[in-house]
């Protein structure tokens, strides 16, 4: 929840730092006018996708739901929306990262 957070804040380095480094491009900070509503916070053991990075431990899927507005839309429409998300701990920092983002499991 604090990534969506930062990204309805506008707040590019808060949102960054709560990314894993090979996914810092890919914020969406610029392309948000208004995200807001943050809700339904599940957290589940999932079957873990390939690709993910090497370094991570104790890695979970979380699904949450928010409201936005974007300046321009691409892969997502104006209103409400969903993300899956893979969080993990980095074994070398202890910092909890986004690994993963989707539409899907």
């Amino acid at each position: 929840m604090a990534y969506y957070t930062a990204v309805g804040r506008h707040d590019s380095a808060a949102a960054a730092a709560l990314l894993d480094p090979t996914m810092r491009d890919e914020s969406d900070v610029d392309n948000v006018v208004r995200l807001d509503h943050v809700r339904d916070l599940r957290i589940a053991p999932a079957t873990l996708p390939q690709g993910l990075p090497d370094h991570y431990r104790h890695i979970v899927q979380a699904f949450v739901a928010y409201n936005v507005v974007y300046k321009q839309e691409e892969a997502a429409s104006n209103g409400a929306n969903s993300r899956f998300l893979y969080v993990g701990q980095d074994v070398k920092t202890g910092h909890w990262r986004i690994l993963s983002i989707g539409t899907g499991p």
